[in-house]
Order: structure tokens, then C-alpha cells, then sequence
């Protein structure tokens, strides 16, 4: 072989350990992107049951408000608030 071919494998040789070395940390990366991110789904989950209580006091708020006749300000306020 010519000293040309050589230096051109040892060349294409270290770039394809570059290549593979940076492919591995992109991997490694993307694993733990995944699982930051299964995280933070599981953590908005826990906020749910939560939600979903005060979605009810504020329904039942509304609704005994509604069925009194009273509260007329207090409703208007509470809607702002639930469109916000």
C-alpha cells in the first residue's frame, strides 16, 4: 500500500471513531431526555386528582350560586378566573 492509502484509512479510521463516539453520546443523551421527560409526566399526573377537586368546589360553587340567585358578583368574578 501507498503512504497515501495509509494516511487515507488512518484518517477514515479516527473519523468513524469520532462519528461512533458522538452517536454513543447522543444515545446516552436521548435516554436521558426520555426519561426526564417520563418524569415530568408522571409529576403532572400527581396534579391531576388535585385539579379535579377544585374543578368540583368551583362547579359546586357555581351551581349553588346559580340555584340561590345569589352571589350575582361572585359568579362574575369566578368566571373570569375560569377562563383564565
Amino acid at each position: 500500500m501507498s503512504t497515501r492509502q495509509e494516511s487515507f484509512q488512518a484518517e477514515q479510521a479516527a473519523l468513524l471513531e469520532k462519528t461512533n463516539q458522538g452517536l454513543d453520546q447522543l444515545f446516552r443523551n436521548l435516554n436521558q431526555l426520555h426519561g426526564n421527560l417520563e418524569q415530568i409526566n408522571t409529576v403532572g399526573k400527581g396534579f391531576h386528582y388535585a385539579s379535579d377537586i377544585w374543578h368540583d368546589f368551583y362547579s359546586a360553587l357555581k351551581e349553588h350560586n346559580d340555584s340561590t340567585g345569589s352571589g350575582q358578583h361572585q359568579n362574575q368574578a369566578m368566571d373570569k378566573q375560569g377562563q383564565q
